[in-house]
């Protein structure tokens, strides 16, 4: 069988599955302060959107093996997955607000305390230096669905690799991220119910850094 690649573009709140894949995302914030004494502070930057590109695509069902993941759920766990980048990476990186309520929203109750408590080192890029713009390619992922009996979906595991490139320094800030994600279907999202995470980040005056973070949540 042929598990057919996509690359999925989310942001604006518009979603396309394109034929195109490999492009790389400018994104450029406000510096955050006033452009004269007289004049309106610049508005604060935005999150960023990050993109995925869904490279394989497939569902394990008892008595059937591997088949492809229904189009529909592919989409959605990208979606969802474009967002815990971006809040938990892309969004801190440029200065962004973001907070701990947004980002809790993205994890079923049973991970959210572990993810944001004792592993936030490796979730959150808290406190990296602020950069005027980030360069990234698209989110790599890849997705497994595990069936109930009756083939409904329990979890979709996501594979994921993504490294994103800051800038204003002569010494720019590299974070690259991968893992897996268990991706939970909670009352009609999908939501990280299990994490083993590791992100490296590298450049800014900061030397290089690399932490893992594993959880075993079930919701």
């Amino acid at each position: 069988m042929t598990i057919t690649r996509r690359a999925v573009l989310i942001g604006a709140g518009l979603l396309a599955v394109v034929a195109v894949v490999g492009v790389a995302l400018v994104v450029t914030r406000g510096d955050g302060v006033a452009t004269d004494e007289a004049g309106p502070p610049a508005p604060p930057p935005s999150v960023p959107t990050v993109a995925v590109q869904v490279d394989g695509a497939d569902q394990s069902i008892a008595g059937q093996g591997l088949v492809e993941l229904p189009a529909d759920v592919s989409l959605a766990v990208a979606q969802a997955v474009s967002l815990f980048l971006a809040d938990m990476s892309a969004g801190p990186m440029v200065g962004a607000e973001v907070t701990d309520a947004t980002r809790a929203a993205r994890f079923t109750p049973a991970a959210r305390a572990s993810a944001l408590g004792e592993h936030r080192a490796a979730m959150v890029d808290d406190g990296v230096p602020t950069a005027h713009a980030i360069t990234a390619g698209p989110a790599r992922l890849w997705l497994r669905g595990l069936a109930r009996a009756d083939g409904s979906l329990a979890l979709v595991s996501a594979t994921f690799d993504w490294q994103a490139t800051g800038s204003g320094t002569s010494d720019p800030l590299v974070v690259h991220r991968q893992g897996q994600l268990g991706m939970a279907p909670i009352d009609g999202a999908w939501l990280v119910d299990d994490y083993d995470v590791t992100v490296t980040r590298s450049g800014a005056g900061i030397g290089a850094t690399t932490t893992t973070a594993t959880s075993s949540a079930t919701s």
